[in-house]
């Protein structure tokens, strides 16, 4: 007999399956990442599965395959405080990311899944606007902890100044286009010193955020395999000029 579970759950994606179907992959609290089959007829289910959405689940658990979802309900309801379009926009691009680095089966880590839904609970709910803004490239570097991919800034100094991506440490000459310049070293280290604290992130202006947040993406396809193109960067990047 299969095993009927609870768990909180994100949903990262879904996919039209053949004609009357629907395949869910998100990640669950006690499991890690699972994915379910649901009939389109279900329009109860099919209205909650929506990408970034928080769940209360029951379902019948499946080590093999597809699993088949019990129950449904709404764990948090978004508010949008501020400027929705804006906060749908972060999102949006949050979800993508998510979905390309932890949406593999098997993949468990329950203080990840605590720290995703604390902080989208606070990007949620802020009205600080250098939060806001600040908050997307801050995720992308604490999530790199979470992966364990996490940049090596214990070497920076005045002659170990230049960053480079794909070995993921600083070095001493700028000889490479997957190094960093100068400048751009020196605010990827001061983002590594105070990651832990949104409140901490260093002052920047709109060009700087969006070559930390290009820089960041650019580290993540290094050390990533599964990430090529984060398609929603192109929309987020308009954004706090």
């Amino acid at each position: 007999m299969k095993e009927t579970c609870t768990s909180s759950f994100l949903v990262l994606n879904t996919l039209k399956f053949k004609d009357h179907f629907i395949i869910v992959k998100g990640l669950t609290k006690d499991k890690g990442v699972k994915s379910f089959i649901v009939n389109r007829k279900q329009k109860i289910f099919v209205k909650y599965l929506q990408p970034l959405q928080w769940l209360e689940i029951a379902y019948v658990d499946s080590e093999e395959g597809l699993c088949k979802l019990q129950n449904i309900e709404i764990l948090y309801h978004y508010q949008f405080e501020g400027d929705r379009f804006i906060k749908n926009t972060v999102l949006m691009f949050l979800n993508e990311v998510l979905d390309k680095t932890i949406s593999k089966e098997a993949y468990f880590d329950e203080a990840l899944f605590s720290f995703i839904f604390s902080q989208i609970q606070f990007l949620d709910q802020t009205l600080n606007s250098k939060y806001i803004a600040n908050f997307s490239a801050w995720f992308l570097y604490q999530l790199t902890y979470f992966l364990g991919i996490q940049p090596n800034t214990e070497n920076y100094s005045l002659s170990n100044c230049y960053f480079n991506l794909k070995q993921g440490t600083y070095q001493s000459n700028y000889n490479d286009t997957l190094i960093l310049d100068k400048s751009l070293s020196l605010l990827w280290y001061k983002v590594g010193t105070s990651a832990s604290n949104l409140s901490l992130f260093p002052e920047i202006n709109y060009k700087e955020r969006q070559a930390l947040t290009a820089a960041l993406i650019q580290y993540f396809q290094y050390h990533q395999d599964s990430i090529k193109e984060i398609k929603s960067y192109s929309i987020l990047k308009t954004l706090f000029e």
